[in-house]
């Protein structure tokens, strides 16, 4: 659903099932601006994030969770 309303005639965007698909994605393609769960199979977001950082790219992240439990964990 996120997706689909965040698609326009001039904005792209890109989705991936999980956290390589994405780091891949961060690779071939121009992103300006990631919007990535934190728990996800393969490979979590955080370490997505601590990945792209190693390409030389300083693209912005916003991190979703609909996990309850996390908050506690990233204190």
């Amino acid at each position: 659903i996120l997706v689909e309303n965040l698609r326009s005639d001039t904005i792209s965007t890109f989705e991936a099932s999980n956290g390589q698909e994405a780091l891949n994605i961060l690779q071939e393609e121009e992103v300006h601006m990631v919007l990535t769960d934190i728990k996800m199979p393969i490979m979590d977001g955080i370490t997505l994030f601590k990945e792209s950082r190693k390409t030389g790219k300083k693209i912005p992240f916003i991190f979703i969770s609909g996990d309850t439990t996390l908050a506690k964990d990233l204190e």
